[in-house]
Order: C-alpha cells, then structure tokens, then sequence
C-alpha cells in the first residue's frame, strides 16, 4: 500500500512581473501626439523658414508663451494663495449651532476633494487667464515698441500714441486684475465660510480676525482698482461715440470728466477705509464708504450728466456741441487721410453741343468698354484653351504701355481649375504633381473691342504672346489652386508636370519640372511622415514621385501667404496680377506677380468716427461673387487707417515682399521695430513695378462712405445734417451700394488724364431723389520712377453740384434708359432669337463742363455656350441719350453729330467681317456680323409689320392687313435664314423658339438681363 505524497514545496514565489503593454501603450500615445503636433508645428515653421519670415512666427509663439505663462502664473498663484490663506488661517473648535453643524456635514464631504480642488481651480482658472493674456500678443507687442504719432490730443494734450497703444494695454491689464482679485475673494469668502471663519448664524454673527484682514485686504486692492478704471474712463471718453458724433461732448467734458475723477477719489477714500477696517475690526466705515462710492456714481456720475445734457446742451446744442464736432470733423479727416480732400463746386451744364468734347480728348479717348465683371464668360470660351485652365469670374482692371502709350486694360490670370477635368482623371497622382499650375494671362485694350464685340486681345494664348514681351508663364501661386501639389524631380528625369497641351508635342502635351524654390523640401522620410499627417493624405509617404528633389507647394493663394507673414496687416478684399519688370534689368524675363493692399488699422484714435470694414467694403461686385471684405486681421470697426503696405506675390516660386508704401504711418513704424528688416523700402520698388501699383479699392470704399457725411466740415451745418449724402445703389442690382470704377480721366484741375478711381453721391436721409450731388476721384497714377512715388499720387478731388442745378444721378440715367422709346425697342430685338441681354457698370466722367454716363451693352446666347459679345453702347448726357453700335457713334448722336473727340472705338466697324489672322485660339467660334446683322435687321423688320399689321386691323383696312402679313412671313424667312448661318458657323443647333414668330406685340419691351460692375 502506498501512501499519498505530501506536495512538494516549491520555495519562495518570485514576485508577479507587471504586463508591459499599459507602459508601451503610453509611450505609444506620447510619442503619436508628439509626432501630430511636428506634424502642424514643424510644417508652420519650414514655411515660414523657406519664404524668410521665421521671425515672424518666433517673436508671436515666444510672446504668446510668455503672456500665456503670466496670465497663468498670476491668476493660478493668486487663487492658490488665497485658498491656502483661508485654509491655513482657519478656526479649529466643536459646533456648537445647527448652522455649524450643516457646515461640519459640508466640509466632511468637501475634505477628500480639498486637495485637488486647492490645486485644480487655480490650474483650471489659470488656463482661461493664460489663454486670455496670449492673445493679445499684438497690443502687448505694439505697446512695447510703440511710436509716436506726433500729433497731441485737443484734450489732455497727449501724444495720440497713449491712445492707441498704451490705454488699450493698460485697461486690459486693469481689467484682468479686477477679474483676478474678484475671483480670489469669492475663493476666500467660500473657504473662510467653509471653515468658520465666518458665521452667518443669527445670534453668533462674527467675522474671525484673520478673514477681516483677508477680506478687506482683498477689497482694498479691489476697489484701488476702481479707482484705475474711473481715471481711465477720462481718457477712454475720447475715444468713445455718442449719437451725434464720435469722441467726447460738451457734457463729457464739462460733466463726465470731472465726476471721473471725483468717482476715483471717492474710491481711493475707500480704499484707505478697508485698510483701516482690517485692523480695527470694524466694516462700519468701509460699507459707508461704499455707499457713497454707490451715491455718487448715481449722482454724480449719472444724474449729473443728465442735467447738464437736458437743460444746458439740448436747448443750445449747436453752439455748445460746435468744438467738440470740429474736434471730431478734423480728427476723421486726419486718421482717415482725407484732411488734403481738394473740394471744387462743379456747375455742371446739362445741355449738349456740337463739339463740346474736344477739350477732354483724353478722356473720351480711355473710356473703358469691357465690363470686367461681365467679359469673364467670353475670356474663358476664347482664350480658356483647355478644361482644366479658368479664369476669375470678375477681372482685373490695370493700365499698360503699349506702344509708347498707356492703354487701361482688362487682364486675367489663366489659373489651373482641377473641376474641369473628367473624374475619371481626378486620380492623386495627376491632382497632386501633373496639373499643378495654370499658365499666362491673357490682356485685352478696356477701351475698344473688335468688329464682333469681342475682347481686342493684345496678349492671349498658350504659349503667351503679344505686347507684354518675355515673362515666366507659370502660375504655382494664385487665387484658384490646390490645396498642395508636389513639384521638382531629379535631373534627367522625365517631366511630367503638364504645362499646356500641343498638338505637334510628344504626346500631344508639353510638360516641365519645376525648377524654382516654393516650398520646403519634402525628400526626406520624416518629412513626408509629417505632410501626410498635416494634409491627411498617406500616398505622400508611398509615391515614387516624391524624391529627393521634391518640393511641397501650399498655403498658395496671395491673400494667404501675405496674411501669414504680416499678421498686423489688413489686406485688401482684392489681389489683382501683373506683368512686371521686377529687378529694372530688360535683358531678363518679367515676372508674373500678384498685388496685394495692406492696411494698418486702429479703432482708438481720439474723436476719429468709427466705420465697419464689411459695411464700408460691401457693393454689387462683393456680393456678386462672394468676395472677402476683408482679410487678415480684420477689427470690426476702425477709426483710423492707411495703406502702409504694398505686397507683392510672385506667382511662380511664392516670393512674397512687402514694399513700405506709406513712410509717415506710426503703426507701421511700431511693427518694423519689432519686425526689423521685413518690409522693403519704397525705393526698392522697380519702375515697372511702381506703374502697376494703384490706389487701394477698400481704402477708397471706406474713405468715400465717410464723405457721405464728413464732406461737411462746418459745424454747425455737419449738426443740422442738412447736407447728408449717401452712395448711390448700383442700378443693376438694386439696394447694394455701387462699386467705384478705375477710369483714365482727366478731372478739372488735372493737366492731363489719369488712371484713377472714381465714385460718385446722390442726396441722403429719406429722400428717393436720385440726383447727383458730389463725384469723387482719386489720382491712381504713382508713376514708373524707380522707387519714387509720382507727386500727385493720391490726390482727391470731390466735386460738389449746386442744390440749384439737377444731374441725373445713376439710377436716373438708368430709368431714362429703359423708358426711352427706341433703346428699350432695340434693346427689345437684340433679346430675340434666343439671346439675352446684360447691362454692363454704368460709368460717371466729368466732361463736356457736365457729366457724361457711358454703359455697355452685352448680347450672349440665352441657351448653350453663353458669352457675352459688346453690340451697343448707351450714352447719355443732361436729357440726351445716345445709343449705337459703337461709342463713338453713341457720342456724336449725343452731341449734335460730333462729339469732337474720338472714341477708344473710333476705328471699329461693327458690320466688318473679323480679320481671320490665324491667331484665334483653337476651337474658338464667332458669330459672323453681316449674319448677326441681317437677323437684326430681319427682327425688326418684323417687329415693324407686326405693328403694322395690328394698326391695319383696328383700322379695317384689310389691304394693308395683308401687306403686312406678308412682308412678317418675308422677314421671318430672312430671320431663319440668318440664324442657320449663324449656327453653322458656330456649330450649334438654334434653340428651340429662336425665330421672328416670337417677336412680342407691338409696344412690349424686353427687360434686360441684370448685369454687374466691377471698379
């Protein structure tokens, strides 16, 4: 028999080993979160790097990080040591009341959750105050390396630089450490409550001696604080805005301004009285003083002000009010830069005379045609080439030498457009290193068009050719690209980045590698780990395209790349392109470059008007095309602004350069001092360059929505506002302001015409009275001197109608144009056979001693391919209006069969066949003129015998009934006749209901199809 063995002992366990996988899943954690932020971090940095502007994103991180450390440190530590204080200062004893006891019960349950509420709220607090801090890194900045305006405030006598850097600074800090100080008291008044330091009970009322002293210490330093703010208030008066006018009034100075500093002495009283009060141990007197503190705010602060506003300032308001609206009339004209405004009373003549032109030759000559806003369409079908190439819907209006003469012209970028290839083609690899650019531009004369009405092109194509000489075609860097692309390959390789598509070329396409620097180097593995994260897209990581030599393009619009590296600048809505001889040398190519306007800006410039950007900036063409109002940093409303900068983009490697373009601008002066050596100096600036530069298009928006009341610069009439003006509505678009428009005119007292901006006013208030008041025009011609800005640059002349003299104001001149018996019928007959007709911007010029309207008249197809094609031009001046084919025809049937001046289209004849030079871009069609012209006039001649034939049979008179039948049935065989040729030619079927037979009845007219306007 065996016996069971006993078990064996198997000694001493080791001790059980911890799984490695939480560790290694926190380290994994870790590591990803940081390779993420590389990711956003380490891409921001490269770019910056790669344009030289690192400085830039390491002065505004290391100033954020500091000021979010600050606000951190002081309001954290303050609640810390203000928790810690009631803690530590607390009363240990037994409850002796049901209060007490309560509290007891409370802090039993409040004790496991003291420590990490002693820490969390000061950390949770402290981020909110850090985060509040940082952001306003630009005020602190600023504030540190501020220059002085050199202009004293009619007040106090202080440089306008205490108002615009230092006060901000100041109340903000005021403001953070009455936030702070409130906050701590609350967490010692709970603490101490908690803890009995302070017993609420109805029969032990007390207050222990250390929560007095803490307490009232606290209460001291909060009301010291008020004591700040009230005198502060003084200075913010100044800055303020009440119902009639901007900055302080007769009763702020005279009632609000001495009860400031009446309040901050009350307050500083009662500071003493809490110090007193900590010590003694008695609230007594500081609640007296607070009570004062209270009544007299009502009293003194308010009631008082009241008064004085009731019975001195109302019955009196011009007389008293006058200094202060002067104060406000001189300090807007100044912060807006209109205190230089040369202002003419114009007698404008309303009757027309043979001749009457001849002295403003110039002008007549430079009359813009093509309406950028509307030409874009017949670009595209003309000068688009392939489906993948695009141009903006509204244009840009610029002025070039052709010739030994400055013609204003109508230019377009062709910018790459990925949505027109098919999605069979939308594959990553073409997205992203095959269609990466757009190529050229294409320019045409603004003041005439051929013999069809299409744009006279003196620069088109691809390759490009024309007038503008040799530039670098390729657009990287534009308003209209992806979101990256992946450029460059090594040497010897293959190109594969598709230029434009040539027949006689290899694969019917011509290709290139991209061998500028426009981006930062993505060859190595970490680096393309990083943009893959950064653009969510990991075939960066996989694809054999991406070599060594690659480059990453993004951040690639203009608007974009600017903002970025001057965060203190607000730019222009609008980024217009150039051809330009950068470096002064012709023996090498142009550059093709985009311009960008930047302003600086303040809200806090004393007595200055304030005036919202988007509401300033917004008209007919912003709405129309969805355009920014504004873009960078962008303050709600501004009291002062200039166009300090001018950047320029080039659009093939990215370069951005920021020309210094307003050397007197004190906030401009403060941000080189912190930004030393980033912005060129003027005279660096190219004299190509320097001719492609113009007057600002939001800064003259702005500046003109201010002369709708501040032409007035009396005071007594500017409080009447008996002489209020407003900007017209564009008459195309009814209830939108209309757009200023970039003309070369000649303005009474010029020599000669300039390229300028103009704008013009009809009566304000509640008046429907559309009459002219005022025109507006800026000189918007700097000159072509190397890095010298043209002496007149920027001159304003606003002349101003007699109330006795009535000129048709825009809306006007569009109502006479439609109510006129024979526009509205012909304009009725170009809307047949399947077209529409659109209106182009209706543009003002003071000539002729009057003021003369010129619009274009647009006829596109109303079904298939749709562009637009120049076939009229409306004239009118006083009560005369003119209407032809061209608008030099359009002038002497205004002016009494001779204008005596030509036109831009003198030499245009409409029924001349287009010259067939072999330049049209393939797969371009035009409608043939004689045929377009016999279906004109086959379409009247049916309108004619409709009318006709209607008066015949309310007559009776069948014979002639018949006749007239008769020559409709002819007419509409001539119609057909000429819409066959026209779609042959064209190479489409006519649209359903395109023949005479739809003629309307006699006396019916056709509303024009709404066009647009663009400056």
């Amino acid at each position: 028999m065996t016996s069971a063995s006993a078990p064996r002992s198997t000694g001493p366990q080791a001790p059980r080993r911890r799984g490695a996988l939480l560790p290694t899943i926190i380290v994994l954690a870790v590591l990803a979160a940081i390779v993420m932020a590389m990711a956003q971090v380490w891409t921001e940095v490269q770019w910056f790097e790669h344009l030289g502007f690192t400085e830039v994103l390491v002065r505004e991180w290391t100033t954020r990080v500091i000021l979010f450390v600050i606000g951190f440190v002081v309001m954290g530590g303050a609640i810390w040591l203000n928790l810690h204080l009631a803690y530590s200062r607390r009363q240990i004893y037994p409850p002796t009341t049901p209060e007490e006891r309560n509290l007891d019960r409370y802090r039993e349950s409040v004790e496991p959750l003291r420590r990490l509420i002693m820490v969390g709220a000061p950390i949770v607090l402290g981020l909110f105050a850090g985060s509040s801090l940082s952001g306003m890194w630009r005020q602190v900045l600023t504030w540190l390396n501020r220059e002085d305006f050199g202009v004293d405030d009619p007040q106090f006598g202080m440089d306008i630089s205490f108002f615009v850097f230092t006060l901000p600074v100041v109340r903000s800090v005021v403001s953070l450490l009455m936030t702070i100080v409130f906050l701590s008291a609350v967490a010692a008044l709970v603490t101490h409550y908690l803890y009995g330091g302070i017993s609420l009970a109805p029969r032990q009322q007390r207050v222990s001696p250390a929560a007095r002293v803490h307490l009232a210490v606290l209460a001291a330093i909060f009301v010291l604080l008020i004591a700040a703010s009230y005198w502060l208030d003084r200075y913010s008066m100044l800055v303020s805005e009440n119902d009639r006018f901007a900055g302080a009034s007769f009763t702020d100075i005279n009632a609000n301004l001495p009860a400031k500093a009446i309040l901050a002495g009350i307050a500083l009283v009662v500071v003493v009285l809490f110090v007193v009060a900590a010590f003694r141990g008695t609230w007594t007197l500081p609640a007296a003083g607070i009570a004062v503190m209270i009544v007299s705010a009502l009293v003194v602060g308010t009631a008082y002000p009241a008064v004085i506003q009731r019975f001195e300032v109302e019955p009196n308001a011009q007389e008293v009010e006058s200094e202060y609206i002067q104060r406000n009339i001189d300090a807007t004209l100044a912060a807006y830069g209109l205190e230089d405004l040369e202002t003419e009373t114009y007698s404008a003549t309303t009757e027309a005379e043979a001749g009457q032109l001849r002295a403003d030759s110039q002008s007549t000559a430079s009359i813009r045609l093509l309406d950028p806003n509307i030409v874009s369409p017949t670009f595209n079908q003309l000068q688009q080439n392939r489906q993948y190439y695009g141009f903006p819907d509204t244009l840009a209006v610029d002025r070039y030498d052709i010739d030994g003469e400055s013609r204003d012209t109508v230019i377009a970028v062709r910018e790459l457009n990925q949505d027109g290839l098919d999605p069979a083609q939308r594959t990553w690899v073409n997205d992203h290193t095959v269609y990466t650019h757009g190529f050229g531009v294409v320019a045409a004369y603004g003041n005439t068009v051929t013999s069809d009405g299409s744009p006279a092109f003196f620069q088109q194509g691809i390759p490009s050719v024309g007038e503008l000489g040799e530039y670098q075609p390729r657009v990287y860097f534009g308003q209209d690209t992806p979101a990256y692309s992946i450029v460059g390959a090594p040497e010897g390789t293959e190109p594969w980045e598709l230029d434009y598509p040539d027949d006689d070329a290899p694969n019917s396409a011509v290709n290139n590698t991209y061998a500028g620097d426009g981006g930062p180097s993505i060859g190595t593995f970490f680096n393309k780990l990083l943009y893959a994260l950064k653009f969510g897209d990991m075939q960066i990581l996989f694809s054999d395209r991406v070599t060594e030599e690659s480059q990453i393009l993004f951040d690639r619009d203009p608007h974009d790349r600017v903002a970025k590296v001057a965060p203190y600048l607000t730019l222009d809505n609008r980024a217009y392109p150039a051809v330009v001889d950068m470096d002064g040398d012709e023996s090498t190519p142009k550059d093709l470059v985009w311009i960008v306007d930047g302003y600086t800006t303040t809200n806090d410039y004393p007595y200055s008007a304030r005036e919202s950007l988007e509401d300033a900036t917004t008209d007919s063409l912003t709405t129309a095309n969805g355009l920014p109002q504004t873009v960078g940093v962008a303050p709600e409303e501004v009291n002062y602004i200039r166009n300090s900068v001018k950047a320029v983009v080039n659009a093939y490697d990215g370069e951005v350069t920021l020309y210094e373009w307003d050397e007197n601008d004190p906030i401009l002066d403060t941000w080189q001092n912190i930004f030393p050596g980033h912005v060129t100096p003027t005279a660096e600036i190219s004299g190509d360059l320097m001719s492609h530069l113009r007057y600002p298009e939001d800064l003259f928006k702005v500046q003109r929505t201010l002369l709708e009341d501040y032409h007035v610069t009396d005071a007594a009439t500017f409080y009447a506002g008996s002489n209020e003006w407003r900007i017209p509505d564009d008459p195309n678009e009814q209830g939108v302001p209309q757009p200023p428009y970039y003309l070369t005119m000649q303005m009474p007292g010029q020599e000669t015409a300039r390229f300028s901006l103009t704008s013009s006013f009809i009566p304000g208030g509640q008046t429907e009275r559309n009459i002219l008041t005022g025109f507006l025009a800026v000189d918007s011609e700097t000159g072509d001197s190397p890095g010298e800005v043209r002496e007149g640059y920027g001159k304003m002349r606003l002349l101003e109608l007699p109330s006795d003299i009535t000129v048709p104001g825009p809306g006007q001149v569009q109502n006479n144009f439609n109510a006129n018996p024979e526009v509205s019928t012909e304009l009725n007959l170009l809307s047949q056979g399947g077209s529409d007709v659109l209106l182009g911007n209706l543009l003002t010029l003071p000539v002729g001693g009057g003021l003369l309207y010129v619009q274009p008249v647009y006829v596109q197809s109303s079904a298939g391919t749709q562009y637009p094609l120049l076939q009229r031009v409306l004239v009118s001046f006083g009560d005369e209006i003119g209407f032809a084919s061209t608008l030099d025809e359009a002038l002497d049937e205004v002016f009494g069969g001779d204008s005596g001046a030509e036109a831009g289209d003198a030499d245009v004849d409409p029924a001349e066949e287009p010259p067939a030079d072999g330049e049209e871009p393939e797969g371009t069609t035009e409608v043939p003129a004689a045929a377009q012209e016999r279906l004109t006039e086959a379409l009247a001649a049916a309108q004619q015998a409709l009318a006709d034939g209607n008066a015949a049979l309310a007559e009776g008179d069948f014979a002639a009934y018949g006749e007239a039948q008769d020559r409709l049935s002819a007419a509409i065989e001539d119609a057909l006749a000429a819409e066959e040729e026209i779609a042959a030619a064209t190479g489409e079927e006519p649209a359903a209901g395109d023949t005479a037979t739809e003629a309307p009845a006699d006396g019916a007219t056709a509303e024009p199809t709404e066009g647009s306007t663009e400056g």
